[in-house]
Order: C-alpha cells, then sequence, then structure tokens
C-alpha cells in the first residue's frame, strides 16, 4: 500500500496559539508560527508528503526548506479543500491519503470517503485542534497510518511536546 500525506497549515502545523516557535514564515500578508517540534517531526517523515495550500505559491520557500516538503496541492480552482483532494486523487497513484486538518465537516468528509474508496483509495483525516495544531497523539497515528517505524523511545524523547 502506498501511503501519501496532505497537510494543512493554519491550525494543524501553525497553530493558533503557537507555543516554542523559535522562527516565523512569511505567507504571503501574515507571519505564520511553526514550532520547531513540528517541523522536526515533518522532516522525519520518508513517505511523500504534500502541502494543501489555498493558492499557489503560498508555501515560503523558508517553512519548505525547513520541513523537507516542497509539494503543494493548490485550492485554486476549486470550492473547497474536499474538491481539490477528490480531484488530485484520481491520477495521484496513492492507495492510501492521510490527511492532516484541523477543518472538519462531516458530510463532506463521507462524500470525499465514498468518492476516493470507489477508485480504490483509503482516506485517513486525522484532526488535530487548531489551537494546538499536531499533538503527539496526532503525530504518532500519522506514523501509524504511514506505517512508518520509528525507534519509539528516541522518537518520544524528541517529539513529545
Amino acid at each position: 500500500m502506498t501511503s501519501v500525506l496532505i497537510v494543512d497549515i493554519d491550525g494543524t502545523v501553525a497553530p493558533y496559539k503557537a507555543k516554542g516557535c523559535s522562527k516565523t514564515y512569511r505567507a504571503h500578508l501574515a507571519d505564520i508560527c511553526v514550532p520547531e517540534v513540528i517541523t522536526d517531526f515533518l522532516r522525519s517523515i520518508s513517505s511523500d508528503s504534500f502541502w494543501l495550500s489555498y493558492r499557489s505559491g503560498f508555501i515560503p520557500h523558508s517553512l519548505q526548506q525547513v520541513t523537507g516538503m516542497h509539494k503543494e496541492i493548490t485550492l485554486d480552482e476549486f470550492d473547497d479543500k474536499y474538491d481539490a483532494i477528490a480531484s488530485w486523487a484520481k491520477t495521484c497513484g496513492y492507495s492510501k491519503i492521510v490527511w492532516v486538518d484541523d477543518d472538519y465537516d462531516q458530510e463532506l468528509e463521507r462524500e470525499l470517503a465514498d468518492s476516493l474508496q470507489t477508485n480504490g483509495i483509503e482516506l485517513v483525516h486525522i484532526v488535530p485542534l487548531g489551537d494546538s495544531g499536531l499533538t503527539w497523539a496526532d503525530r504518532e497515528q500519522i506514523l501509524e497510518e504511514l506505517q512508518e517505524k520509528k525507534d519509539v523511545i528516541s522518537f518520544r524523547q524528541h517529539f513529545r511536546a
């Protein structure tokens, strides 16, 4: 099974009430703060990873560098994230999508999951709390869903926040 990670920024990697930020990243008209523990975690992922962004070029180059994530799925021509993922998934070549985003709409989620399942793609949507972003439990679930093996003791010591 080939899995892919799709990550939203606001409320996911950039918590609304961020703590532990040593650096901010300029994204159009705003500075975003991404805790180092989250950038380190994203850099540790070996599976393919994509940003989910509202417009092409939205993700700051400096944030791409620090996380190692250089690919994005943009919402430029879509009404919402669900439509963008559904369209992208038709030709993505992955059998499992692990989508991490603090936004959640139960009805749209079910429609997307059903649409992907029809095409043989499993959807796992991890929904962190926007104020805190990715928690320890979220990061552990991401690794489990991507079937990435990490040394649990060193992982917990390094990424616990």
